[in-house]
């Protein structure tokens, strides 16, 4: 399992996986252009609809954007309330939405995190607390499976 931090301003479209996360009762996924991509907050709004995806914590939402774009598959984790947003909860929404990438057969995940957005931790703490989620939910000790 490969961890690579980068601050990049756009992602590379398509990619497999696109990770995104969203505070509760906000009708957007976090990040600096999803304000932009109009057909993305509209595919995201109609399964936030559908599968009554509120973004309370642990809450994990996965639609398919038409025609893979920006991605072929969307994941967005819920962050809970704005005002309670700390490292703690973002490590717990990459731990939820690492067990459904896994689920999901995943190869390359791209994630975004809320570094532009107003909240009150810094991109650097904010990176640690994902890759944390993501290695301690995708860990798995196989020392004494048989093959």
């Amino acid at each position: 399992m490969n961890f690579a931090a980068e601050r990049r301003a756009r992602i590379k479209f398509p990619v497999d996986t696109l990770v995104l996360f969203a505070f509760e009762d906000e009708n957007k996924p976090l990040g600096p252009w999803t304000s932009i991509d109009i057909k993305l907050q509209s595919r995201f709004a109609d399964a936030m609809k559908n599968e009554t995806f509120k973004a309370k914590e642990k809450q994990v939402l996965v639609f398919y954007p038409a025609e893979g774009k920006p991605a072929r598959r969307v994941v967005v984790g819920g962050l809970g309330k704005r005002a309670r947003f700390d490292g703690e909860r973002l490590r717990r929404a990459a731990a939820a939405v690492a067990g459904r990438v896994k689920a999901n057969g995943s190869g390359q995940v791209d994630i975004v995190l809320p570094v532009e957005e107003q909240v009150s931790i810094d991109p650097r703490e904010q990176a640690q607390a994902a890759a944390e989620g993501l290695a301690l939910a995708l860990y798995e000790f196989r020392k004494y499976r048989s093959k």
